[in-house]
């Protein structure tokens, strides 16, 4: 059975190094109702970066100005979970990566939407790695429906799928000033208005 812990209008702050290991992304839900981010994962020293793990989770209903369901600026990875209908007023719909390292491995992101840039993925001046996963079915208004790398960002994409993501630019993906690097994957049936 499929059980959801439903936030109360507040994020779940991360300070330090943890590791979340939930029983699996089909059977264990938190869902922010709209309602605020779900998790914030800052140790407020720019110096360092703490370790974080999540795994084995959905995350779903966040909503946040930048990184609607997760904001990292640390070392980030997220595997075998779900990321799906999340919202951000500004960057990264499902994740916001600023100054971090975001690893995200065979999981799902889809169905987030950003108003502006990275409906899936945003990564600010960090290292992002995708593998084993699918982006899917992602919005933004503007650039990279999928993922949007930016300021010279590093994001390695491997063994994934991106595909039915939508923006004005860069449907799939778009890299601004940074370094994007796909092998063993499939890009495919995204869409942007624009270029």
């Amino acid at each position: 059975t499929l059980d959801t812990i439903t936030l109360g209008g507040t994020e779940l702050l991360i300070t330090g190094a943890v590791t979340i290991t939930g029983p699996g992304a089909d059977l264990l839900t938190i869902d922010a109702n709209q309602g605020s981010r779900i998790f914030h994962v800052d140790d407020q020293d720019a110096a360092t970066q703490i370790s974080v793990s999540i795994d084995g989770l959905t995350l779903t209903g966040g909503n946040a100005g930048k990184g609607g369901a997760i904001y990292t600026r640390e070392d980030l990875t997220v595997s075998n979970s779900t990321i799906s209908g999340n919202t951000a007023g500004n960057h990264g719909g499902g994740i916001y990566s600023n100054d971090g390292t975001t690893t995200v491995s065979n999981s799902t992101i889809s169905g987030n939407t950003a108003s502006l840039r990275g409906g899936g993925i945003y990564n600010r001046s960090g290292t992002t790695t995708v593998s084993n996963s699918t982006v899917s079915g992602n919005t933004a208004s503007r650039q990279g429906g999928g993922i949007f790398s930016n300021r010279l960002g590093t994001t390695t994409v491997s063994n994934s799928t991106i595909s039915g993501n939508t923006a004005s630019f860069g449907g799939g993906i778009y890299n601004s000033l940074g370094t994007t690097t796909v092998s063993n994957s499939t890009v495919s049936g995204n869409t942007a208005s624009l270029g």
